[in-house]
């Protein structure tokens, strides 16, 4: 008799168990995970938004594209996917890693949980190029350049008197510092 007890009661511990294990798995992906991240790195940011979980995808610094289907449309991740790696996920939906340069190998290998936004940066062949002369005050608006360096910066490029090479130059001296990501910027994009 006490043997038959003595199943009974680890009969109801497993029981116990799983149901605590399945109430944990629940509350686990339905409340959403939480994940930190590197809130510095621009090549990642979160949604909360935990109904719909999506890669969604961006140009890097707002360039402008020659082809806007350059860029993929969001893939919506199923259920069953969460926690798969976001490489798996790129290759799942057939993404063209050719026609962007290499994504960190930290982003590929990030589980997803949550939404993402992958800023992508395209390569040149993909990239609208403008001549330094046709840069205008409302493009580099667009590309977030601040209101404090935009007259400056637009002076400088459609100087009569400067050669390329000093147009380069006095960019390179004038944007320092913070500012230094500009000048990259305008060089993925302004043919000199």
């Amino acid at each position: 008799m006490s043997e038959v007890i003595h199943i009974k009661k680890k009969w109801y511990f497993l029981l116990a168990t799983t149901i605590a294990v399945i109430i944990a798995f629940l509350v686990f992906f339905l409340n959403g995970v939480k994940i930190t991240s590197d809130n510095n790195s621009p090549e990642i940011s979160n949604n909360s938004d935990a109904s719909e979980v999506a890669l969604n995808f961006i140009t890097k610094y707002q360039l402008p594209l020659v082809n806007n289907q350059v860029l993929p449309k969001a893939y919506k991740i199923p259920f069953v996917l969460l926690g798969t790696s976001v490489e798996q996920i790129l290759v799942r939906n057939h993404f063209i890693f050719n026609n962007f340069h290499s994504l960190d190998q930290r982003l590929l290998n990030r589980k997803v949980y949550q939404s993402l936004t992958i800023a992508l940066l395209p390569k040149p062949q993909f990239i609208k190029w403008y001549s330094r002369k046709l840069i205008t005050e409302k493009l580099l608006e667009e590309l977030n350049f601040p209101h404090s360096i935009i007259t400056p910066v637009l002076k400088i490029l459609h100087s009569n008197f400067l050669t390329t090479m000093q147009v380069k130059n006095n960019l390179q001296h004038y944007l320092t510092g913070s500012y230094k990501k500009y000048y990259q910027i305008l060089i993925l994009f302004v043919v000199m």
